[in-house]
């Protein structure tokens, strides 16, 4: 419930029905996509690679919340408002120290956060069978036709369709690339292994893979995702994070993969 979630948030729109109204152009505030939003930021902080040591790091991260939350602060029309803020900018400082202490020292090397990516989709031509140049599947050229290479014929002009998307964190362990995603959820039963493992299944993380794979021009076979549990008093409930290294793909899924999406987008 509502209550469970956030007590204060309960007693702001429940009790004293406090509906703040956007203003013109925002929208209605989410206040879970504005910490998921909030979070991938810390982690790049916390994780890009070249950003000084762990205590510069952590001062960044503390600075980016001190910032973040201000704005807020400020912008609160109730003091009821700036008080949830104020709540909500510690738990958030509570939840990055959690953090810290599972992983204070990772066993992988960051190599890139927040990757983007944009490759074509499939290394040939599906209708006339002509390889695709390697700058379109590294996503270095973008071109919506096909344009054969082959002598003595017109160019194909089959549609050529793109994977487009952003990883959060790609990095290296023992030589092997891996891609790394940041998932919420909320303090229900916790994370079972059947959870854990779900998240290899579906498509999402066989995009960030392949696509990441193509535009690094480095194959890529292994994932995983780092879950935060979303715990209001993390010092009584246990560390809220979960990490789950098992996802593997080969060659065969990627292949199943693009014939999946080529054949939706028939």
């Amino acid at each position: 419930t509502k209550y469970e979630d956030c007590p204060r948030l309960f007693y702001l729109e429940e009790v004293l029905r406090i509906q703040r109204v956007p203003q013109d152009g925002e929208v209605a505030r989410n206040i879970d996509r504005e910490q998921g939003v909030l979070w991938h930021e810390l982690m790049d902080l916390w994780r890009r690679p070249g950003a000084g040591s762990p205590e510069e790091r952590k001062d960044a991260v503390a600075e980016r919340l001190k910032v973040y939350y201000n704005e807020r602060i400020v912008a609160a029309t109730f003091e009821e408002e700036k008080l949830f803020e104020i709540e909500c900018e510690r738990y958030m400082g509570a939840l990055f120290d959690a953090y810290v202490e599972r992983y204070p020292i990772d066993s992988f090397e960051v190599i890139a956060t927040e990757q983007d990516f944009i490759t074509c989709l499939g290394d040939a031509c599906p209708e006339c069978n002509e390889p695709y140049h390697e700058d379109l599947r590294r996503g270095m050229t973008v071109q919506p036709k096909c344009m054969t290479s082959m002598p003595n014929t017109w160019p194909c002009g089959a549609e050529i369709d793109y994977l487009v998307g952003r990883a959060d964190v790609v990095v290296t362990e023992n030589g092997v690339v891996k891609v790394g995603d940041y998932k919420t959820k909320k303090a229900t039963a916790g994370v079972s292994p059947n959870t854990l493992n779900g998240y290899g299944v579906g498509s999402q993380f066989t995009t960030y893979m392949y696509g990441v794979g193509r535009a690094l021009a480095r194959p890529v076979a292994n994932g995983f995702v780092d879950i935060v549990v979303k715990l209001k008093e993390i010092a009584k409930r246990g560390n809220p994070f979960k990490r789950n290294e098992e996802i593997v793909k080969g060659p065969l899924d990627y292949a199943a993969f693009v014939n999946d999406r080529r054949a939706m987008l028939v």
